[in-house]
């Protein structure tokens, strides 16, 4: 890497902690307050202050310096874009690019970088103190190359937030028009959903688990192995009865559900598809029974009222509900293919495998 440094943090960047804001937390606050949920959630989740403890000024990187054994946020960083709207909280750091330093090149640098997640041993809380921040190795190009790098990979950053706005509205579409379809639709005669299906319990898969069985293992979180013979021998549907409860799984094939789910067969007295997003539409978590694991008693469920169309219209609704469905996975999947070649990508730019023109 001719014309590269190999440098530490401590020598590119001002370090500054922050402050604790528990008494100044006021819905109201002129103040977002930087913490470690801000910062993981990428500034979505937050709390506001009414006085700013510690303020951050605009192209200030901040920096998440404790996190749970194995956790998320250990070294997450975030990007401040403007002054006098943050307030830093404690066990959170600020770093302040010195000159010749480019703001953006810097924090793609840190980004969860490998030297500070060799801290968390998984076992106990990782407490990053200030000098193991400052002792990380920072490779650093002349800075017109900085500037083209930092970009280049913001110009994948906005392609991959754009793909994630219309992931969001096709889910929102879809959340919506369920909603529309099977609350708000009110020209089908009403059932008692325990009349319509029945919510078989599933059976712990010990006796039946098999390195060579083809018939896939549903629990709440998905599929967890596979069996030699299955439970439900027709295509069905899977919704957590302790654990995750507001999950749905549709699956096309025979299949063994544990014991923590309740599964639907076919039946000719309902399409499944149209089953499947019924109970998606029925935001299940709020019949949670339990202070502890979320638990969904099938009695609660069987007692709700439902409209329900003839097969033929329910067969045309599941279609169509699943294609909008397809698309949203088709979505994600995308984003996960793009931020994987940008992480590709971002590893070669920031070690000078791949030069850039300036």
């Amino acid at each position: 890497m001719n014309n590269w440094q190999e440098t530490s943090l401590g020598e590119v960047a001002d370090f500054e902690n922050g402050k604790a804001h528990e008494q100044c937390i006021h819905d109201d606050g002129d103040y977002i307050v930087v913490n470690s949920k801000f910062i993981a959630s990428e500034g979505k989740e937050y709390k506001r202050s009414n006085k700013n403890l510690s303020p951050l000024e605009k192209d200030t990187i901040v920096m998440v310096m404790s996190d749970i054994p194995n956790g998320k946020a250990l070294a997450k960083c975030f990007f401040i874009d403007q002054t006098g709207k943050y307030t830093l909280n404690q066990r959170i750091c600020s770093l302040k690019s010195k000159e010749g330093v480019d703001s953006r090149f810097l924090y793609y640098v840190l980004n969860r970088h490998s030297y500070y997640l060799q801290f968390d041993s998984g076992v106990g809380q990782t407490n990053l103190r200030k000098d193991e921040v400052l002792d990380c190795p920072v490779p650093l190009p002349p800075l017109p190359e900085q500037k083209r790098i930092a970009e280049i990979l913001g110009t994948w950053d906005r392609g991959i937030d754009v793909v994630r706005l219309i992931r969001y509205k096709y889910s929102q579409y879809l959340k919506n028009i369920r909603k529309k379809i099977f609350f708000y639709d009110r020209t089908y005669a009403v059932q008692r959903l325990g009349d319509l299906v029945v919510l078989n319990y599933g059976k712990s898969p010990k006796e039946i688990v098999s390195d060579d069985g083809k018939y896939p293992i549903i629990g709440t979180g998905g599929s967890s192995g596979k069996a030699k013979a299955p439970l439900c021998r027709s295509a069905g549907v899977v919704i957590g009865r302790k654990g995750t409860i507001d999950k749905p799984q549709f699956l096309t094939q025979p299949f063994w559900a544990i014991d923590t789910t309740y599964y639907v067969e076919e039946s000719p007295n309902y399409d499944l598809l149209w089953i499947y997003h019924l109970f998606y539409s029925l935001n299940l978590k709020q019949y949670n029974e339990s202070s502890g694991v979320p638990s969904l008693n099938r009695e609660t469920i069987y007692d709700l009222d439902v409209h329900v169309p003839d097969i033929k219209i329910q067969k045309s609704i599941g279609l169509m509900l699943d294609e909008i469905e397809q698309s949203t996975i088709l979505i994600k999947t995308l984003t996960e293919k793009l931020q994987n070649q940008k992480q590709g990508l971002m590893q070669k730019l920031l070690t000078g495998k791949i030069r850039v023109k300036v």
